[in-house]
């Protein structure tokens, strides 16, 4: 009995099993607090257009962040196993590149600015399965008072979302194996960026 549930299980552990793609968003540049990596996964190991879709989006917020920041995308795609996060290889779509901040040369906190949330339908031990990317530090025109100015996070919004709908890839966030469970990867389906302030010690996110 106990030679059968063994197999039985491995079975189930197996017919689970999956790749998903991985890419490393470094940060560089006086403004940055803490070592600067922005972390995005793929539901497959399909990652055509990430590399590129990522250009755009931080394109797209770059005039949020105060001037002397960079972000640099890089072309290769790390394919990992789901259930285990072992690195399997990887593959190159091209489109990667390096992207400036243009906020100009405004007063910014270091660590203080937004958070962009990545939203899905998954479950795992219980809770919501939701992302965060933190776009830190802002600057200061964009946090009046305390908070995200309603502009601000309409036009983050809109960024997140075409990030969402990229052709060639399926955006996800990926809850890591633990002892008790094995990786899964959920589809992010929705993004919000919360009008409240956040405070970033690092940015291994």
């Amino acid at each position: 009995m106990v030679l059968i549930e063994t197999v039985h299980w491995a079975m189930v552990y197996l017919s689970v099993m999956a790749t998903i793609g991985r890419i490393r968003v470094t940060w560089a540049g006086t403004p940055v607090t803490g070592p600067g990596i922005s972390t995005f996964y793929t539901t497959s190991s399909v990652t055509t257009g990430l590399p590129a879709a990522l250009v755009t989006l931080f394109t797209a917020v770059r005039n949020y962040v105060p001037t002397g920041v960079t972000w640099t995308i890089p072309s290769t795609v790390d394919i990992v196993e789901a259930t285990t996060n072992e690195l399997t290889g990887g593959n190159t779509p091209g489109g990667g590149g390096t992207v400036t901040s243009s906020g100009g040369a405004v007063d910014f906190k270091p660590g203080v600015g937004l958070r962009m949330r990545w939203l899905t339908n998954g479950v795992v031990g219980g809770r919501k399965v939701n992302g965060t990317t933190f776009l830190c530090p802002t600057t200061s025109q964009e946090i009046p008072n305390g908070v995200v100015q309603g502009s601000t996070i309409t036009a983050v919004e809109t960024a997140m979302d075409a990030y969402i709908a990229a052709a060639g890839f399926v955006a996800g966030i990926y809850s890591k194996p633990t002892p008790t469970r094995v990786g899964t990867v959920s589809e992010i389906t929705d993004s919000l960026v919360p009008p409240s302030l956040t405070w970033l010690r690092t940015r291994r996110t």
